[in-house]
């Protein structure tokens, strides 16, 4: 089956790396060659250390990172935005949730497909160091260097935390914390896991199985017009307990929309 994205070039708007796990399934699926807009600072749309706060919601900020990107690459027609999230669970908020989105814009054809992964599975940890040996304790506890450290802390009492970070080795690590003590008040440091994708393992597997969704929704054509990017909308909870036969939490049909022509049509959970 032909596809409007066969052997195109693609634009991806990331500095941390995430073309490491996004190109390779694009290219495979449609021989698509994906570059990095370098020209873009992701960073003045939020960071997860903190130093800027995300002003608008996920995917909004996705779709500002392409709007930049249209302004600096005029040329390309087909971008892509990733951005990440990790909160609470609702339910029980003693355990993070990961959620990643891709947006992805084909200008040319004016069609937009999102791809959305949830896990559980995550690495966030943060914990306040008082010794040289407890950041060492912390850096093994979260594998590090392969999952990076930041360290917070603050000049004074009603100041804004600062961040450091970049440290690849443990020497690297020591010596920065002993710069933060050294200024932070009462020498309180605060390290906590690097969020960044490119130095964050989990982080960079969650956001591969996002882009095998992102593959999945490209190749799933509305059934009505033929448009690429038929995937669920929205998801209904209700299964019945095998049990009793009650109503649950866990979802019983999943909608599928068109965003091209609004078909719709409902899936059953297995």
């Amino acid at each position: 089956m032909s596809s409007i994205f066969e052997n195109r070039n693609a634009v991806l708007v990331t500095k941390h790396g995430k073309e490491q796990v996004i190109a390779p399934l694009l290219y495979q699926a449609f021989g698509i060659n994906l570059t990095v807009a370098t020209k873009v600072d992701t960073d003045l749309f939020g960071t997860f250390s903190g130093e800027v706060e995300r002003a608008h919601n996920q995917y909004d900020t996705a779709i500002i990172k392409i709007d930049s990107a249209r302004q600096l690459y005029p040329n390309a027609d087909l971008l892509l935005a990733s951005e990440g999230s990790f909160s609470p669970h609702p339910e029980a908020p003693v355990i993070t949730v990961n959620t990643e989105l891709i947006v992805l814009k084909n200008l040319q054809n004016d069609v937009e497909i999102t791809a959305w992964y949830k896990t559980y599975n995550t690495n966030v940890e943060s914990r306040k160091i008082s010794t040289a040996k407890e950041l060492v304790s912390f850096a093994t506890a979260i594998d590090f260097p392969d999952n990076r450290i930041i360290l917070k802390y603050k000049i004074e009492a009603n100041s804004k935390l600062q961040a450091k970070k970049g440290a690849s080795s443990i020497n690297e690590l020591v010596t920065m914390y002993d710069d933060c003590k050294t200024i932070a008040i009462d020498g309180i440091v605060e390290a906590e896991t690097d969020m960044r994708a490119c130095y964050n393992t989990l982080r960079m597997e969650s956001i591969r199985l996002c882009a095998v969704n992102l593959v999945n929704a490209m190749q799933s054509q509305c059934y009505q017009c033929g448009t690429p990017g038929f995937s669920v909308a929205e998801s209904k909870p209700g299964l019945p307990c095998e049990q009793c036969g009650m109503p649950t939490k866990s979802i019983l049909y999943y909608l599928y929309k068109c965003k091209k022509c609004n078909f719709t049509t409902e899936k059953n959970t297995p």
